[in-house]
């Protein structure tokens, strides 16, 4: 029994040994033209679908105001509206403070009408403020860009703080 295994095994070696050696037929290769391009494909494709990698969550920019109706806004709400727009006005100090230093604060007083644009703006910097006369007119600038939709006309007042 033991002679029988071994020959059979032997046999098997053998037919495997054999399909190992043997050569495959290999089919000459055409020139190709100089102004051909050649595109690889895979030698062997996957049985089954690639999976993709689930997309990563993407940063929320923030929005310059919260979305609101017109004349939605309450005039207690208006905080809440106004802080998202002030960044703006602090990247403008850091551009201004590259090229003439300055720091202090300031009182800005903005008025918006019925109809949701700024009426009027007032700033006041702090006596110990130093401010230049065209980054104060930048600010009132971009105050008197600003539109929210009040329910009436409204005063607001807020204070800002400028260093280095």
């Amino acid at each position: 029994m033991r002679i029988t295994i071994s020959i059979i095994s032997i046999i098997l070696l053998l037919t495997v040994l054999t399909a190992c050696g043997r050569k495959q037929e290999q089919k000459p290769v055409q020139p190709v033209p100089k102004d051909t391009v050649a595109v690889a494909k895979p030698a062997i494709q996957p049985k089954q679908p690639v999976k993709q990698q689930p997309k990563q969550p993407t940063r929320q920019v923030a929005k310059q105001q919260p979305p609101a109706r017109k004349g939605t806004i309450k005039e207690e709400d208006l905080p809440r509206y106004i802080q998202p727009l002030q960044p703006k006005i602090q990247r403008i100090f850091k551009q201004r403070c590259q090229v003439v230093p300055m720091q202090g604060s300031m009182k800005i007083t903005v008025v918006f009408a019925s109809s949701g644009d700024v009426k009027s703006v007032a700033i006041e910097p702090d006596e110990k403020s130093s401010f230049t006369d065209s980054f104060v007119k930048e600010v009132k600038e971009i105050v008197e860009s600003w539109h929210l939709d009040v329910e009436h006309e409204m005063k607001y007042s807020f204070r800002m703080s400028f260093y280095q």
